[in-house]
Parts: structure tokens; sequence; C-alpha cells
């Protein structure tokens, strides 16, 4: 997801940040004066709460974030795991080819490769697990 999108889903988060004690107390006491007079409230549920979204939502209109991450459950924070060796490997190349390839540093080739693998790994790991926690969730 790119900057303007990000910062465009986090301002309509906002509308659903979670009700202060005032703003409940007041929700409340319309619903209470509606019951009195007998009359049904409208719309008395309780409003839809996205839960911390404020911090993250200030941090991104406040600063230059590059990245977001939202973990949902278990399964998906493998994914996380993966990106690790990846990384590496991936620095290992820049660090190699910032040097002009030199001979001296052919193990950076070596160690990008068994970076590469066990990155591709754990990413393969990752997509099973979050297969089974689907399946799982969708039997129940």
């Amino acid at each position: 997801m790119r900057i303007p999108q990000a910062t465009n889903l986090f301002k309509m988060l906002l509308k659903y940040r979670p009700e202060d004690k005032a703003a409940k107390k007041e929700r409340l006491l319309k619903k209470a004066q509606l019951e009195a007079e007998g009359k049904s409230p409208e719309s008395s549920n309780k409003p839809i709460v996205v839960k911390k979204v404020k911090p993250f939502t200030r941090d991104l209109l406040n600063s230059n974030c590059m990245v977001v991450l939202i973990v949902l459950d278990s399964a998906q924070e493998s994914i996380v795991d993966c990106k690790i060796p990846l990384l590496g490997g991936a620095m290992c190349a820049c660090t190699w080819h910032f040097f002009y390839n030199a001979e001296s540093l052919e193990l950076l080739v070596a160690l990008q490769a068994a970076l590469t693998v066990s990155g591709n790994a754990t990413i393969c790991i990752a997509a099973y697990r979050i297969y089974k926690s689907q399946s799982r969730s969708e039997n129940s």
C-alpha cells in the first residue's frame, strides 16, 4: 500500500476510534431518554471500534512513516519471520555489488544464496500455516 492510500485509510479509520467517557455517557443518556419517553432508539448500538488506531494514525500523519505493519494472527506473524533471511540475502548482494564484485567477497555470494533458500523455505512454511489457519476458521 502506498503512503497516500495508507494516509487516507487511517484518516477514515479515525472516524471509528473508541468513544471516550463523555461520548459514551451522552449516548447512554440519549438512549435512556428515548426509552423513558416510550420511543425505541433508532441506533443505540455501541459504535464500531477499531482499537489502537489513533497512535498509528497520529504517527503516520505527523511523520514520514515508510511501513505500517498490522499483524492479524499468529499464523500471519510467520510472514515477518521469513523477511529476515531475505533481507540478509539482499544486504549480502548489495554489499558484494557495492565493492565491484570483489573476489575477496565471494563468500557473500554463497551467504546470499543460503539466506535466499532459507527465506524461501520460511515463506513456504508461513503460507502453509496461513492456509491451515484459514481452513480451520472456515470449518468452525
